[in-house]
């Protein structure tokens, strides 16, 4: 686990167990799981979307980590834009990035 900076962005990372299922972030065309997705935080108001569009209306920046019967909930507190990648970019590894405010 760790916390960084990249240019003008926060980042927060950790590891993702294998077998670990990601649920939440709100309003989403994405699949129920979001293992091996990235997606942004960002509210919009489209005045309409197709599957796979992101991001959409109604972002909570708060999920649910399940494995082996155990979990945990994160919730990412920040109000600007954000991304969540749940080892979409890096098996194994989730990350946050927010800008910085």
């Amino acid at each position: 686990a760790g916390v960084g900076w990249q240019d003008d962005k926060v980042l927060c990372w950790k590891h993702m167990p294998v077998g670990e299922h990601i649920y939440g972030l709100g309003q989403k065309t994405l699949p129920l799981d979001k293992r091996g997705l990235a997606t942004e935080m960002w509210n919009t108001d489209p005045a309409s979307y197709d599957p796979g569009d992101d991001p959409i209306y109604s972002n909570i920046p708060f999920y649910l980590g399940l494995n082996e019967g155990r979990g945990y909930g994160l919730f990412y507190d920040h109000t600007t834009w954000s991304r969540f990648d749940f080892g979409a970019q890096t098996p194994g590894i989730t990350r946050f990035e927010a800008e910085a405010a």
